[in-house]
């Protein structure tokens, strides 16, 4: 790798990114930085299985690039300049100029654009391994984008998928590593068969953010880019399509790809929506048995099945016809009617699927009892639509908790 130091001024305030060379601690490889924020230092840390972490790859691991994502919002909404004590990808460096230009001009009442410097900029050797990483949760997004690219549904764009990465830290939270192993039992139930490796990794990012909704794009590129030791790209499913695009958004196709570093970050499958993503997995026999979307229940590491979330995946999955679904618990049509949407997001994807039953001109009882939420969630959200005509195109900047 070819190196170059980069000059620090020491006039004004700045964020100084302190990054620990990767040590194991009990087994795992740790990462550890320490950045002091309104006057208080503060560690982040990101921890692998020792066990999962290949004998090469030491430069690409010894990158400072995931704690830069760590600290970076902190960074902008202070409006100060940082300083990474370590080495940093240049194409990171790059992509986050533009990145930053974005939320800047999406939220400048919260985000500016920032000087980013490094005591080593780093350009890559060559190019990297040709293996592919899937950040994986167990969800919709998720399990298709592993489905369409096992299957060659991506045509020319499918990928040597090798790895899904499961994080603890993200939806379960780290003092419930039980509920953590329940979800990764299911994950593997759901992979079994792919040849797929599933591996895990923990991390503190979460209890750092001020704002997930914005932030978790950041933290999925970040824990994606400490397995660039073993591979060239990391896929992150797309949670809305190019005709449903919120901005802004923590994670998009208009931006992921800017947070590139030792590891190229795409976006994947923004050419589909929700209900094609369910059509496709509905022919997948393991998905129809686990795949997980449920928030409330993550403990059981299971589905409710009655949380709007549930109820509208379930929903979907029967709009395509799957032949059994094991996933969730019988769905009960009274209990689809009374469901209380907690936003125009919200509302938006039930309508969305109502608009395809309606299409396909079905009748069952769940059917019915969808297009009757639809209509009596209308009157009874806020009268911010208003604001927000309808949200046909996602455009509302806040939402309901995203599946990842």
């Amino acid at each position: 790798m070819s190196v170059h130091t980069g000059r620090v001024s020491q006039r004004a305030p700045r964020v100084d990114i302190r990054p620990q060379p990767p040590a194991v601690e009990g087994g795992e490889l740790v990462w550890r930085s320490r950045a002091v924020l309104d006057d208080v230092e503060r560690e982040l840390w990101f921890a692998r299985p020792a066990a999962d972490v290949p004998a090469e790859g030491a430069e690409r691991r010894a990158l400072a690039d995931a704690h830069l994502l760590g600290w970076l919002m902190h960074a902008m909404r202070a409006g100060l300049p940082v300083h990474v004590h370590g080495p940093v990808s240049a194409r990171l460096l790059r992509g986050l100029e533009e990145w930053q230009e974005a939320w800047a001009l999406w939220r400048p009442e919260v985000y500016r654009a920032v000087t980013i410097t490094a005591d080593e900029v780093v350009e890559p050797a060559g190019p990297g391994p040709s293996d592919v990483v899937v950040a994986f949760s167990g969800g919709v997004d998720a399990s298709f984008t592993v489905h369409r690219h096992l299957t060659g549904a991506a045509g020319r764009r499918t990928v040597p998928l090798r790895t899904a990465l499961m994080v603890h830290g993200f939806d379960v939270p780290l003092d419930r590593p039980d509920d953590f192993e329940r979800a990764v039992h299911r994950a593997g139930l759901l992979l079994a068969g792919t040849g797929l490796r599933l591996t895990t990794l923990r991390t503190n990012v979460r209890d750092h953010t001020v704002d997930w909704e914005d932030e978790h794009g950041l933290a999925l590129a970040a824990t994606l880019g400490l397995l660039a030791d073993e591979h060239g790209v990391g896929l992150i499913a797309s949670s809305g399509s190019y005709d449903e695009l919120e901005v802004p958004w923590g994670s998009s196709v208009i931006i992921d790809h800017h947070l590139s570093g030792a590891l190229e970050i795409r976006n994947d499958s923004s050419g589909l929506g929700r209900v094609a993503k369910i059509d496709a997995l509905a022919r997948w026999e393991a998905a129809t048995r686990h795949v997980r979307v449920c928030w409330k229940q993550v403990g059981a590491g299971a589905n409710c099945g009655a949380c709007p979330k549930c109820l509208r995946t379930h929903v979907t999955f029967l709009l395509a016809g799957a032949p059994a679904l094991e996933a969730f618990p019988e769905i009960d049509p009274r209990r689809v009617a009374r469901v209380r949407m907690g936003g125009w997001i919200e509302w938006e994807l039930w309508r969305l699927a109502t608009v395809e039953i309606r299409r396909r001109g079905l009748r069952d009882p769940w059917a019915r009892a969808a297009v009757r939420a639809v209509r009596r969630n209308r009157l009874l959200l806020p009268a911010e639509s208003a604001v927000r005509p309808l949200v046909r195109g996602l455009r509302a900047r806040r939402a309901a908790r995203s599946a990842i």
